[in-house]
């Protein structure tokens, strides 16, 4: 299921493969991002700068 995230550079598409691996690094130009998530009763989605 693919998501849309707006940062101060514009618009980020990323799509999660697998639910199973709890966190996927975003490359975007000068720019990295950390997606984390949890699954509970429902989906908790994370999205940091990553450092």
């Amino acid at each position: 299921k693919a998501s849309e995230i707006q940062t101060d550079a514009g618009f980020l598409d990323y799509q999660i493969i697998s639910w199973n691996k709890q966190q996927v690094i975003i490359h975007r130009e000068n720019e990295m991002f950390a997606v984390h998530w949890q699954i509970k009763e429902k989906i908790v989605i994370t999205l940091c700068q990553h450092d």
